[in-house]
């Protein structure tokens, strides 16, 4: 609780309040859908054409976002017969985000896959990931490579970490190499929050990039009044026979296209016990 009792009253009472209400009712959307994504596994058959998961998943992720109390403005276009995006990742939001925006599968971190959760988000078409097996990420990669074969497009987050939105880090290319492999072209874009004047910038409010828990930070992003989310659509996928090559050519089109976002300085975030580093990431595949 220290993060909020250093902030202004505003921030700490009317905040908590916005904040509690939207979690209350972030919960309620969110076991709602998920009755429905685990009825729509469980009762429909595998044959279900793709067009109907895809409009499924981007029906859920537009309740997501709305619940979340987010604003989305776009530069560009979500590519037409997208079949892989990657982007920078900054937060738990993100996924919700293009979720709504494309009805793409994702890739998430094994990790957080309780046994509830995991049902539900396998019933949404989350693909996981162990980071911390380098065996794993090949297997992942090639569960990536047949949901974009079927006609389902997947969100990969090859950074494998999130940040505060200072810089993009560099991307692993894992998750890549099917796709360098089959020389199939993969999307970018790149994505920055803003929250209100005069609330805590969306680096430490958005930005999942501390020891937080998981609970708590979503109880912190809902505070401000609103959450402006900008997501940028790179032009042209990007092709390569490598798949440093490609990560390194993706890397650097989403660096150009990210707005780095405000940062808090070292002495604010120790004054309200924010750490300024998060652990560092799981080893995994370059």
């Amino acid at each position: 609780m220290t993060y909020y009792l250093s902030r202004s009253p505003v921030h700490t009472i009317v905040g908590g309040v916005r904040g509690l209400y939207r979690l209350v009712g972030f919960a309620a959307v969110f076991a709602g859908l998920s009755v429905i994504a685990v009825a729509f596994r469980a009762l429909m058959p595998t044959s279900v054409p793709v067009a109907r998961r895809v409009a499924l998943r981007r029906w859920i992720g537009r309740r997501l976002t709305r619940a979340c109390g987010v604003r989305i403005a776009r530069s560009g276009f979500v590519p037409h017969h997208l079949v892989m995006l990657v982007s920078n990742h900054l937060s738990w939001v993100d996924s919700f985000i293009y979720m709504a925006e494309s009805g793409a599968r994702f890739v998430a971190e094994r990790a957080y896959a309780v046994p509830v959760l995991r049902t539900v988000l396998a019933s949404a078409g989350v693909i996981f990931v162990n980071r911390s097996r380098l065996r794993d990420a090949p297997r992942a990669g090639r569960a990536v490579k047949r949901a974009c074969d079927r006609g389902e497009p997947v969100i990969v987050f090859p950074e494998a970490d999130t940040s505060r939105g200072a810089t993009v880090l560099p991307f692993r290319g894992a998750l890549l190499e099917s796709m360098a492999r089959s020389e199939v072209g993969v999307s970018y874009a790149a994505i920055s929050y803003q929250t209100p004047p005069g609330w805590p910038p969306a680096s430490v409010a958005v930005c999942w990039a501390d020891w937080t828990p998981l609970l708590l930070h979503v109880y912190r992003t809902f505070h401000p009044p609103w959450i402006a989310a900008r997501i940028r659509y790179g032009r042209e996928p990007v092709v390569a026979h490598d798949r440093k090559a490609l990560a390194s050519e993706l890397h650097a089109q989403v660096s150009l296209m990210f707005d780095p976002m405000p940062q808090m300085a070292r002495e604010e975030l120790a004054r309200i016990h924010v750490p300024q580093t998060r652990s560092p990431a799981p080893p995994a595949r370059p």
